[in-house]
């Protein structure tokens, strides 16, 4: 599993240089027009509570409603290579 961190304010997820935005109500408006950065419709909490899936290691993973792609490449991030 890859290690991340959290910004200071929980406004992104960091995988070392890869940084993945949270698109949450209060900063939804800011975010959802920029096709420059990589975006997911989750908070801090449902971040965590996705990264606990690595720990199991299941060999897929579906996702209902896609926003911008970004769980795409949390998860993809997460299983470093196990997804």
């Amino acid at each position: 599993m890859s290690e991340f961190t959290f910004s200071k304010d929980d406004a992104s997820i960091n995988f070392g240089d890869l940084k993945i935005y949270l698109d949450i109500a209060d900063r939804a408006n800011r975010l959802r027009g920029r096709d420059d950065l990589i975006v997911m419709q989750k908070s801090r909490a449902y971040a965590e509570w996705h990264a606990s899936f690595a720990a199991m290691q299941p060999r897929n993973i579906l996702e209902f409603g896609v926003f911008k792609g970004g769980s795409t490449i949390f998860f993809d991030q997460l299983g470093a290579g196990l997804f």
